[in-house]
């Protein structure tokens, strides 16, 4: 069973990797499938603090908008390129 639920976070870590945000449906899977995403979710996450001149400025992690600044945001840990751009009418 052990080497099942190694093979089970595998999966699950590639599958976050690919898409940060992806879910199980609790209808179609065992709440115990869903936990153990929820949990490599959690642990495969980290904290980005951004700040910056412009209060308000996007912020895009590889080429993604995240939130904006100043902020703290949950992404996925690992080798990202991250960047702020000014808002939206504003001079940069």
């Amino acid at each position: 069973m052990k080497g099942k639920l190694k093979d089970a976070e595998r999966a699950f870590a590639l599958a976050l990797e690919a898409d940060p945000e992806s879910k199980l449906d609790p209808e179609n899977v065992p709440p115990q499938l869903v936990k153990l995403l929820d949990d490599q979710r959690a642990r495969l996450t980290s904290q980005l603090v951004v700040k910056a001149d412009h209060v308000g400025a996007v912020v895009l992690l590889d080429g993604r908008e995240i939130g904006k600044t100043r902020s703290r945001l949950l992404c996925p840990s690992g080798d990202m390129h991250w960047r702020s751009r000014p808002p939206t009418g504003t001079l940069a």
